[in-house]
């Protein structure tokens, strides 16, 4: 089993989804969105094996199984390069940013 997120790693990607999650709330050049694809990205990786080992754990064919592969199958298939128009870009960076709070919330310690 792959060792869960310190409670500083956890914090930090804590503030990179807080951060994501707060861009729509000002202009957002698409290098600061392109940034925080880039953590996000990296944080969904470092969290999705654990996740994934958690779910193969479940019986297959339960609801919670169901679900935790529903929600997976959707991380996994959310891999586009970041879309070049600001909005569709910002919208994608929230999206990853949800997954990523998934991941966090599911799958490691409380921050």
């Amino acid at each position: 089993m792959k060792p869960q997120p310190t409670f500083a790693d956890a914090a930090t990607i804590q503030r990179t989804i807080t951060t994501a999650l707060s861009m729509r709330h000002g202009r957002t050049s698409m290098t600061t969105l392109a940034d925080l694809d880039g953590h996000l990205r990296r944080h969904i990786a470092s969290l999705l094996p654990e996740a994934e080992e958690a779910a193969d754990a479940l019986w297959r064919g339960s609801i919670d199984w169901s679900r935790q592969a529903g929600v997976l199958d959707a991380i996994r298939e959310h891999t586009q390069p970041l879309p070049t128009s600001p909005l569709s870009a910002l919208a994608d960076v929230e999206q990853r940013a949800r997954h990523c709070q998934w991941l966090l919330d599911q799958h490691a310690p409380p921050v």
